[in-house]
């Protein structure tokens, strides 16, 4: 199982990946879902893109995983001028996940056109 650090491997991206429609992912995103079957995470925030794309096309997508009680919350906030001005847009929780790490962040940005891409944080 891959752990955090192998994804600073991660800066920037050769390639963009169709995940669904105007969503795309970059290599970071798209080996991470793949490594930890966690497509469900990016159908979530395919979901919001609407309330995303509202609130100005950019989001920090937060996932704090209770590694104990195999639960999780997801907050998903419009990113701000600075982290004081940050609005939450989404969040939710999931009460069964095996996601294997404490947390996770991902950011949510507009790509080419009408799409928007997932990536991670080294890859912005």
């Amino acid at each position: 199982m891959i752990t955090p650090a192998d994804l600073d491997q991660f800066i920037g991206t050769t390639r963009w990946y169709r995940y669904r429609p105007r969503l795309l992912l970059t290599d970071g995103t798209h080996f991470l879902a793949r490594e930890l079957n966690c497509c469900w995470l990016l159908d979530l925030v395919w979901s919001v893109l609407p309330q995303i794309r509202r609130a100005g096309g950019f989001a920090v997508v937060e996932l704090k995983t209770d590694l104990a009680a195999a639960s999780a919350v997801i907050t998903i906030r419009d990113g701000g001028d600075d982290s004081q001005d940050e609005r939450v847009i989404h969040r939710q929780a999931i009460p069964y996940t095996d996601f294997p790490w404490p947390e996770l962040m991902l950011y949510v940005g507009p790509g080419d056109e009408d799409d928007s891409v997932i990536l991670l944080p080294l890859e912005y």
